[in-house]
């Protein structure tokens, strides 16, 4: 897999409609966004989407994220680091590694999200 592969034919691409769990990152070095929508069901991510405002190494960081989430727990999800981001994607330049980085923390923000509403969820 690759950065021009995931750019030019980026997978999970738009808005899930039915997530359960939502999250954003933006970064401050080039204003790129990421934004995450998941669906868990027994703690287990069984779907994942998202939509990016930015260049194309953070589209395909964003649809690399969705696959290396697809079917994991919530805790071995919350695991995937920009460094295994970059990794899965065969590698990136120095001056875009901080995309990685941005699309894991919109991912953990996903989870945070749905974490936070199944606990609010839970006590009512």
């Amino acid at each position: 897999m690759s950065v021009k592969d995931h750019s030019a034919n980026s997978r999970n691409e738009g808005m899930l409609e039915n997530a359960n769990g939502i999250g954003s990152s933006s970064d401050s070095e080039c204003s790129d966004v990421i934004k995450f929508y998941i669906r868990v069901e027994d703690d287990v991510i069984t779907e994942a989407k998202f939509q990016c405002d930015g260049c194309e190494t953070s589209v395909a960081c964003g649809s690399i994220t969705t696959e290396l989430a697809r079917g994991k727990h919530l805790d071995e999800a919350a695991e995937i680091a920009g460094e295994t981001i970059v990794q899965a994607l065969g590698g990136l330049a120095a001056e875009y590694r901080h995309c990685g980085a941005t699309a894991a923390e919109a991912l953990s923000a996903a989870i945070w999200d749905y974490t936070v509403h199944a606990i609010e969820d839970r006590a009512s």
